[in-house]
């Protein structure tokens, strides 16, 4: 997941700040702005519209991917 928006720039953590990004875009995009990256996003960020607890559980099950539930907002409101 990426932030639109750098968080040390006044980016939120929310739904509508973070995208999916492959590894490599990712490190691209880094800390910068998506122009100043000279990137664009494919498509406009959206709150997905599933439970994520339930969509995840399988996956979540096996330990090896606990880290990821600090960026699913499981457990938040």
């Amino acid at each position: 997941l990426d932030h639109i928006v750098p968080r040390h720039r006044g980016g939120l953590h929310t739904w509508d700040n973070l995208v999916a990004a492959c590894k490599g875009c990712n490190h691209r995009k880094g800390s910068k702005t998506l122009d100043e990256a000279r990137m664009h996003l494919v498509r406009a960020p959206f709150e997905p519209r599933s439970d994520l607890y339930s969509l995840f559980t399988p996956y979540l099950a096996d330990e090896r991917n606990e880290a990821w539930r600090s960026y699913l907002f499981l457990g938040r409101n």
